[in-house]
């Protein structure tokens, strides 16, 4: 009678949904595949021969890469037998899902947790394994679960709650670690900059200095993080190995170009492609416009996002049916073109990309412009996409991979959760 009580109350609390995630995750890494596979060996060997793991990180730092935080991470995992790889893994995936929540200030509820847990599944698994299992989730996943977890504690200050200390220290390792990656220390300092500008502007420069000092320990860790990338001797002899290998000319593009070739990249990958969790956002943003906004302009702007979601992988027959030269053109243009050979096509392509990633902040706009929370759920949207956008000033923005959407996709999730929550309250609550 008491395993029966037990289990019924299980099923019936908030946290059942990870349990689920628990199990579908461990059900999915049962595969053949779920082995060390490509840098993942780097990291299995780096002790061999006697070398201590600090051997090893200090020659990586000064011939491959500043993120010697996470590569001591991927080092030490290394060495055990995969199921300590699948469970950290799944801590961390039921860690991200929680933060979301936090973060997109949402209940907490049964059906919410099934939603996220739902959404997180949507991950590609060939992204989060192109590199290697250990190697591309402790750069990418990882990141993502302990840099949300380190901004949610935005949330608790936001609302005066007092926080454990255990709170503030396992924020600080999160943080070291999360922003040990280039991307999310970026997204953190600008995380952190709006969040304390907002409280300087209510309550003065000398209240930040007094009563926030722990928020400048936050900052001071990203911008540490964003400065030892910049002096990293590894990180220069990285990128000229990979212009060589991967992006023969590069190092003569300029910082207008780079840019185009980010955006232009972004945007070839999801509406070249059927992103699954790009076509879900979309869909759900036509309908929180459609719920909000009684103006047809509005309406058709919102559809925008979706057709770009499908554009080319649903209608380039028809396309090349109807208009073969204008096609091959425009939608057979690659990024790389785009940017070495300027274009009249080129350049209505990018417009294009930019169109639509500026619909989707308007759209955004539109479906919350009755709440105080337009400005929050635009910005997350926007420090997503420039998550994604900063590949562009990398030689490996296409050989690395869908893989470095990852944070995009989490952005995607948490605006599908916001607008859902707000177009949908019944649901949650």
């Amino acid at each position: 009678m008491k395993i029966k009580e037990f289990w019924k109350k299980l099923v019936s609390s908030s946290d059942f949904p990870f349990l689920i995630l628990f199990v579908v995750l461990m059900v999915l890494y049962q595969g053949p595949l779920i082995r060390i596979l490509l840098d993942d060996a780097i990291f299995q060997n780096a002790l061999q021969g006697g070398k201590s793991i600090f051997e090893f990180i200090g020659q990586r730092y000064m011939n491959w890469s500043s993120r010697i935080v996470i590569e001591s991470a991927c080092v030490i995992v290394a060495q055990f037998d995969m199921v300590v790889w699948k469970l950290i893994n799944i801590f961390m995936y039921i860690v991200l899902a929680r933060s979301i929540k936090k973060v997109c200030l949402l209940p907490d509820s049964r059906r919410v947790n099934f939603i996220i847990c739902f959404l997180l599944l949507l991950f590609p698994m060939g992204a989060i394994c192109s590199a290697g299992w250990i190697a591309t989730n402790a750069n990418y996943l990882w990141v993502a679960s302990l840099g949300l977890y380190t901004l949610s504690i935005l949330v608790d200050y936001s609302k005066d709650e007092k926080i454990p200390w255990y709170r503030y220290l396992l924020t600080v390792l999160a943080g070291i670690y999360a922003c040990n990656q280039e991307q999310m220390a970026g997204v953190t300092v600008c995380a952190l900059l709006v969040f304390m500008e907002y409280y300087i502007y209510q309550n003065g420069m000398k209240f930040v200095l007094k009563k926030q000092k722990f928020l400048l320990v936050l900052l001071l860790i990203a911008i540490l993080s964003l400065v030892s990338v910049l002096i990293c001797p590894g990180n220069k002899s990285r990128l000229d190995t990979e212009i060589a290998s991967w992006y023969h000319g590069y190092e003569d593009f300029n910082v207008l170009q780079k840019t185009v070739l980010g955006i232009a990249g972004t945007g070839e990958y999801l509406m070249k492609n059927i992103s699954i969790l790009y076509v879900i956002f979309s869909v759900v943003l036509l309908i929180g416009v459609c719920k909000t906004s009684g103006s047809k302009v509005n309406k058709i702007l919102a559809l925008i996002p979706f057709v770009s979601s499908l554009l080319y992988a649903l209608f380039k027959r028809y396309f090349y049916l109807y208009f073969p030269e204008a096609t091959d053109a425009f939608f057979q243009m690659t990024p790389d073109e785009i940017v070495s050979k300027v274009s009249l096509w080129g350049v209505c392509l990018t417009f294009m990309e930019i169109a639509v990633f500026g619909d989707i902040a308007y759209c955004l706009y539109v479906a919350f412009k009755d709440t105080k929370k337009w400005k929050y759920v635009v910005g997350v949207f926007v420090l997503g996409l420039i998550s994604r956008v900063v590949m562009g000033f990398s030689p490996t923005v296409f050989a690395s991979g869908e893989r470095t959407f990852i944070f995009f996709y989490v952005a995607l999730i948490m605006g599908i959760m916001m607008i859902l929550d707000k177009s949908f309250v019944t649901l949650f609550r």
